[in-house]
């Protein structure tokens, strides 16, 4: 059985967007003498479109959503999981790993346009897992600070805030956590 989202929920703006965008894309593809059908089935791409949505957690409220490693490889322009792995042990994408052994991604990180807030990575290459494990780090990156006005790092980056002010936040974190 198929159900129908209810007009005007979010479920039902999302489907007439991608709707709207997928009929725009097909009329492109109609004029190579191609189809969307030739990238995959509905359900297919469905699945593929639904992959980027963040899952829910329970961490959720305290740091935020978070992506999945295959969701991340195509914010980042399609790279394989290989190379997010990379990316994650050079700490130029932030990463949590679950009691399950699986690597998250929270998506505060994350710019609209899929850019990575470099600033968030050189403050985790300063607290590496050796001194700050990565859930305690994500824990503190949204945390609100009184040194920052009472918003979280991430707020305070995501809003243009100095941050040379952030570094010296971290360091005084570095210091406490040694």
């Amino acid at each position: 059985m198929t159900t129908h989202p209810v007009p005007n929920s979010t479920p039902h703006r999302i489907a007439a967007l991608v709707e709207s965008r997928l009929t725009a894309l097909s009329e492109r593809y109609a004029q190579y003498g191609r189809s969307l059908d030739d990238i995959g089935s509905p359900e297919e791409l469905a699945d593929q479109m639904v992959a980027l949505v963040p899952k829910p957690s329970a961490w959720d409220e305290a740091i935020g959503p978070f992506y999945t490693t295959s969701s991340v490889g195509t914010i980042l322009g399609g790279i394989s999981r290989q190379a997010v792995a990379d990316r994650r042990r050079r700490h130029t994408v932030f990463a949590l790993q679950t009691s399950e052994g699986d690597w998250v991604y929270p998506t505060f990180q994350f710019r609209p346009d899929g850019s990575v807030i470099s600033a968030l990575g050189s403050i985790q290459q300063r607290l590496t897992d050796d001194l700050v494990d990565g859930w305690t780090l994500a824990g503190w990156l949204t945390a609100n600070h009184a040194h920052l006005g009472g918003v979280s790092v991430v707020e305070w980056v995501r809003s243009g805030g100095d941050e040379g002010v952030v570094d010296s936040l971290a360091s005084d974190f570095e210091q406490r956590s040694r």
